[in-house]
């Protein structure tokens, strides 16, 4: 008759691995920074990754990027193929040669469309008005901030009224 096997003690891995999630060892693993710089762009955002550690809980490389300026930072700053690469779309990073290559496309594409718009009579791209603004709703009725009460233009109400 063969052995029966050893319990599997399910209960003490899980508590094992919530003690382990704890830890201010983990907690520093798995934050941003310590990762292998793997390379920057054209606009000066550096990108890094951090290996995979199954012990850990990450089962996959941890990829992020470090902008230089924070405080004008936009999505739409970083460039497609370092994104496909920070979102695991892509394995290997992008080659300096092929952001010029597809950065050149783009420009190339930026200038055909002003000419395009110039023979058509429409203002060109560069000219164009943009929406500055919220991308929501904003009605005066409301409150801007909680506890901040802004009157409607036109309103003579005072703030002690409310």
């Amino acid at each position: 008759m063969p052995a029966a096997p050893p319990p599997r003690r399910v209960w003490l891995q899980v508590f094992q691995n919530l003690m382990k999630s704890l830890s201010p060892g983990y907690v520093r693993a798995s934050s941003v920074g310590g990762g292998k710089y793997i390379g920057d762009d054209y606009m000066g955002n550096k990108y890094f990754e951090k290996p995979a550690d199954p012990e850990r809980g990450r089962n996959i490389a941890t990829r992020y990027f470090e902008v230089p300026d924070h405080e004008n930072y936009c999505q739409e700053n970083l460039p497609s193929e370092w994104d496909s690469w920070l979102r695991h779309r892509r394995r290997l990073p992008p080659t300096e040669e092929e952001v010029q290559r597809n950065l050149q496309i783009a420009l190339m594409k930026k200038k055909n469309a002003d000419a395009l718009a110039v023979i058509r009579g429409q203002p060109v791209a560069s000219e164009a008005p943009k929406y500055v603004g919220h991308n929501f709703p904003v009605y005066n009725e409301y409150e801007l901030n909680p506890g901040q009460y802004k009157p409607p233009p036109g309103d003579k109400q005072l703030l002690d009224d409310k």
